[in-house]
Formats: structure tokens, sequence, C-alpha cells
């Protein structure tokens, strides 16, 4: 569905021969409107195994998508980073997301495939969202993972396996 309030640029980028021209002269700058601090459910839109930029430490970049009580159809980032520091948060987190331990509790898994098999996709959870400065600016942060209310964003269902 298309955002009535935003300008149509449809006309500032046009081909010229075998050239792209764009007129940025006229496009304003995005601006980003916060998810307000709270509790919210919410399922795992997209995975991908990726490394940390700063400390190349491996990781799983998702995109949950929010399913409720509000702002739902928003999305938010969060990483499961996989750092001798981070595994203690990275296993609460798991404990919380529906099926998380059945898919990242094993003794050995593979995040590559992990990541390439979909096995997060579309698992519930419920999180705590706050607000985090980043480039001086307050952002939405997924802060905390909670455990799923029985009936409210699903729960259980069964079970994707382990990978190693």
């Amino acid at each position: 569905m298309a955002d009535t309030n935003q300008p149509d640029y449809s006309g500032n980028v046009f081909e010229d021969g075998e050239n792209v021209v764009v007129n940025m002269q006229s496009v304003e700058e995005a601006k980003f409107e916060n998810v307000p601090k709270g509790v919210y459910d919410g399922e795992f839109e997209s995975v991908e195994f990726t490394r940390s930029k700063n400390t190349n430490a491996p990781m799983l970049a998702c995109w949950i998508t929010i399913t409720g009580p509000s702002n739902v159809g928003r999305k938010l980032p969060y990483y499961l980073v996989f750092s001798a520091k981070a595994l203690p948060f990275t296993k609460a987190a798991i404990n919380r997301i529906q099926d998380g331990a059945t898919v990242l509790g094993g003794a050995q898994v593979n995040l590559q495939q992990i990541a390439d098999s979909g096995a997060l996709l579309g698992k519930k959870c419920r999180f705590r969202v706050g607000l985090k400065e980043y480039e001086g600016q307050d952002r939405s942060n997924i802060t905390q993972f909670l455990p799923i209310q029985a009936g409210a964003n699903g729960g259980g269902g069964q079970a994707a396996g382990k990978f190693a």
C-alpha cells in the first residue's frame, strides 16, 4: 500500500541515452519514526549469516516484523552474535524464540546452514523495544527477548531440527 503522504519522485530518475540521470534537487531527506518503547510480538522475516564489521564475530543478522499489539508491519533488526563475550546473551535470546532451542541449541550449529535453510523464518517472538543512540540520533532497538505468552503469538509449533 502506497503512503499518500510521500512525494512522488518518479520523474527524478530518467535515462538519457546510455546514462541514468537523477535530479536530487527537489528530493527531501528521509526521516525515520521510531517504534515507541514497549513490548511487542513479532516474527522473523529474514536471517542472513554475516560477520560483525567491528570484531569480525560470526552472527545472524535478522529482520523481525512486528505483529502486535501496535505498529504492526514495522520491521526492526536484531543481531544474534556468536562471540565468546556475547554467547550467554545470545543463548538467552535463542531460548525465548519459538523453537529457538531446537534450531540453534545443538552441540554444533552451522550458522550458514541455519540462514540458508530458513529455519528461523516465521518463528514467533516477544521482545522489548528501547531507544539507543546511533550516529547522533535515537533509534528503535530490540533490547531483550521475552517469553512468548501462550495464545498471544503462537509458541510451540513444529520443531525445525538441528543443523551441524
